[in-house]
């Protein structure tokens, strides 16, 4: 796609709620990405990548791919070993070549389903609490809601979507709108 100065890309099971325009804007990097605030150590998340395509970079990731599979990888790994620089300590990670944009770009769904969220993976030493993710400030400042953890919108039958409904939070409201414009979707493509 090298005929596109810049390209957005976004997983299939994301739902876009404000415009991504700016991003078109941005200034000439590879790639700009949010950080993926839910991780630790700091990555960027390969869920929404705003692109310059470039073919020498693109042989260059090509060239990695069997090595990241090799290691029980995936694309977001491929992308973070690709751009990450390691410094004198392999704690401190910079990422020269790319914008890393602020993590309420791409909200985890379940984060939107709860008043104040906290977190603790494997690798995190501490439990982490961000200011942003108060549910309220959380749903004003998302640009993409990403379905993870959970039942994806689509696999919700009539009935469950029903009933969510009438008690909507941010979470069970994005779940809604992803599934009904999904369904606007197969209609017009004479699917079920």
């Amino acid at each position: 796609m090298t005929h596109y100065d810049r390209i957005i890309f976004l997983d299939v099971d994301v739902l876009v709620i404000k415009p991504l325009d700016e991003l078109f804007h941005l200034p000439p990097v590879p790639i700009a990405a949010p950080i993926a605030y839910w991780l630790d150590p700091p990555k960027f998340t390969s869920a929404f990548l705003v692109i310059q395509p470039q073919r020498t970079l693109f042989d260059a990731l090509v060239a990695k791919i069997d090595e990241t599979m090799n290691n029980n990888g995936f694309d977001m790994d491929l992308l973070n070993d690709f751009f990450r620089h390691d410094l004198k300590s392999n704690e401190r990670y910079v990422f020269p070549e790319i914008i890393v944009l602020p993590g309420y770009f791409l909200t985890l769904s379940p984060h939107l389903g709860k008043e104040k969220v906290k977190w603790n993976g494997a690798k995190r030493q501490h439990p982490a609490l961000s200011p942003f993710l108060d549910t309220y400030l959380l749903h004003n400042s998302t640009y993409v809601v990403h379905f993870s953890g959970g039942p994806k919108p689509w696999s919700l039958s009539e009935s469950s979507s029903s009933q969510m409904a009438q008690k909507l939070n941010y979470y069970q409201k994005y779940n809604l709108e992803f599934l009904n414009e999904f369904r606007e979707i197969s209609k017009s493509r004479g699917q079920k």
